[in-house]
């Protein structure tokens, strides 16, 4: 879990290790470098292979929801479209390009 990674797999350990450390300001901490990291950047995003993205739930299936909605980095689409997030996802990506699928299980 070393600072250059991004994925999912590595992201909630650094969670709960800033949350444990300093509360909500390690949390706010970990966003605001996130946020920078990302537009840093090619196109002010990580890409979705970068991150380790699927349109799913990992194995086993249904095991978890993900909860892109309630993420701080989280824009909801236009109706009818999936949302997008502020530092995963470019147009070229595959998966939908931009578009996260925050429920698909």
């Amino acid at each position: 879990m070393g600072k250059g990674d991004i994925s999912w797999p590595s992201h909630a350990g650094r969670v709960l290790l800033a949350y444990l450390r300093d509360g909500e300001d390690g949390l706010s901490n970990l966003a605001e470098e996130i946020h920078q990291r990302a537009h840093d950047q090619p196109g002010s995003k990580f890409g979705k292979e970068e991150a380790a993205y699927l349109p799913q739930s990992p194995f086993p299936p249904n095991m978890w929801v993900n909860s892109c909605g309630r993420c701080r980095f989280w824009e909801e689409g236009a109706p009818g479209e999936a949302g997008k997030c502020h530092v995963v996802g470019r147009k070229a990506d595959r998966f939908g390009g931009e578009h996260i699928h925050r429920a698909v299980v």
